[in-house]
């Protein structure tokens, strides 16, 4: 029997005849065994009710009926409203507004679709709504059209406050394109990007005439995207500088494209464009433009995304990506964090990062349940680290690769208050114990805001021999080893020798 091209032994090939081998090697546990038996006992769905993690852990393996049963209700109006409320926020609070200008001169719709595309896709992420750009309805093509089944489905239009044919597109287009595809809800969005846009608009929806039910089905909403003039003021020398501002702002094209590509070599094309584009502009303050865009495009998709999913329960205080999606969003993580004197550093410790993995199909990888069960076990055993825990945010990594010689698993904030964990599969390593390592880390950094410190009355169990660099080593190995002692975690710790009764005390008045 041949596998990725590599052979198996006779024993290895009698192991695959054997259910029981196939059961214990596949399976983390064999809870969702016991689904069929509730199925058929009608019990399924009463148990589902009291055990949400089961519910959530097997969704997606439940009788499909079942599954619409308990499908989360997305109310799509409601949060339309939400977004439109959470872009206007950032536009007059924040930088957003900036997005829909090109040097000094107003974006076209057909960019204002694409910036608005980002932002939506970002801001729907992983819920359950189709979401089409330049839908075909009836004799025309829509925005947007957002579907979640086919009695819930908006449309959305957009139009600049000069459009010439704004009055019509609310009193004829949109009404020809819901009823088109029975739609019982729309929003006519206009952007405006001047004081004389602005009271344009307000006088339009004044003198709204309501002549049918789709008329008050329809929303009219205003983007305000002006500008302060002193804050959008630009020097003759930016002026001249229009062709660097145009691939500054081409940039924005670039979203989509990372949010979609998950191979290495694609990456690290994007990677460098980056860098070799910042390298080109001369101007220094076209140097910052460049940059601020940058991290309005990577903070704001990361903020969207923890925000909305990450933060809804108050003792979330870590997220785990996925393998699938971790080498993807750990660029992005990184440079949401880019600045004029990292940008170097953080590009090439990406590219690092990208050189240094391989694809190693036998290898094993600590699980989501695994890391889960750990944080409920600390807990458990101790309720003050695990209070410490909620105070920060830690993102934890799973990579789908082995990695050759990168070494950097573990990066604090510059504030110490969000902290990266990366995994990587490894056919030699003891993943339970690097966890609990990996997290002995991140806490000595939290108690002495720095990477190599130690608290001071840790020094006494050191020998002064040994290197500053290894202190929060030891530090970290130490903590394992009391967290994992006398716990169902014993034996994944790699030494046998006991942790001495003095250090045993110490992390007893810690923890």
């Amino acid at each position: 029997m041949r596998k990725s091209g590599k052979s198996y032994s006779k024993n290895q090939e009698q192991n695959f005849h054997n259910i029981n081998w196939i059961i214990g090697n596949i399976f983390d546990n064999f809870e969702f065994l016991k689904m069929e038996t509730l199925y058929y006992q009608d019990n399924l769905i009463d148990y589902l009710l009291r055990d949400s993690e089961f519910l959530k852990t097997y969704f997606d393996i439940l009788p499909l009926q079942i599954q619409e049963e308990f499908r989360p209700n997305i109310n799509i109006d409601l949060e339309i409203q939400n977004l439109l409320e959470f872009i206007n926020q950032n536009m007059t609070n924040g930088n957003l507004s900036f997005m829909f200008w090109n040097n000094d001169k107003e974006l076209d719709e057909n960019q204002i679709q694409v910036v608005l595309e980002n932002i939506i896709e970002a801001y729907f992420y992983n819920q359950d709504i189709d979401i089409t750009r330049e839908s075909l309805v009836g004799n025309g093509q829509i925005d947007f059209k957002f579907y979640k089944n086919k009695n819930e489905k908006i449309l959305f239009e957009i139009k600049k406050a000069s459009h010439p044919k704004l009055k019509s597109g609310f009193e004829t287009q949109i009404v020809q394109y819901m009823k088109s595809i029975e739609c019982k809800k729309a929003y006519y969005l206009i952007i405006c990007f001047t004081d004389k846009d602005y009271e344009k608009v307000l006088q339009f929806i004044k003198t709204i005439k309501i002549t049918n039910e789709y008329h008050q089905a329809i929303t009219v909403s205003i983007l305000d995207a002006r500008i302060n003039n002193k804050k959008i003021k630009l020097t003759n020398k930016i002026l001249l500088n229009k062709k660097i501002l145009a691939k500054i702002d081409k940039y924005f094209s670039y979203l989509k494209t990372i949010n979609k590509c998950f191979d290495k070599e694609s990456i690290k094309e994007y990677l460098n464009n980056i860098k070799e584009n910042f390298h080109q502009i001369k101007n220094e303050e076209l140097k910052q433009e460049y940059l601020k865009r940058v991290n309005e495009i990577f903070s704001q998709n990361t903020n969207i995304r923890f925000y909305q999913e990450y933060l809804s329960n108050q003792e979330k205080f870590y997220e785990i990506i996925k393998p699938k999606e971790s080498l993807n969003n750990f660029i992005i993580h990184m440079l949401g964090n880019v600045s004029e004197e990292n940008i170097d550093t953080v590009t090439n410790h990406a590219n690092l990062l990208l050189d240094s993995i391989i694809p190693d199909e036998n290898a094993e990888l600590i699980t989501k349940k695994q890391i889960k069960e750990i944080f409920e076990f600390i807990k458990i055993k101790t309720p003050k680290l695990y209070d410490m825990f909620k105070k920060i945010y830690i993102h934890i990594y799973l990579f789908d690769y082995k990695e050759k010689e990168f070494s950097n698993l573990y990066s604090p904030s510059l504030n110490f208050q969000d902290f990266t964990i990366l995994f990587f599969k490894d056919p030699a390593s003891n993943q339970i114990y690097d966890f609990f390592y990996k997290l002995g880390l991140l806490y000595c950094s939290y108690l002495t805001k720095d990477d190599y410190k130690v608290p001071k009355d840790f020094e006494q169990f050191l020998d002064k021999n040994i290197s500053k660099y290894d202190y929060s080593k030891l530090f970290a190995i130490s903590f394992a080893h009391y967290l994992m002692s006398n716990s169902k975690y014993q034996t994944y710790f790699p030494i046998n020798k006991p942790l001495s009764k003095i250090c045993e005390n110490y992390f007893d008045n810690l923890l």
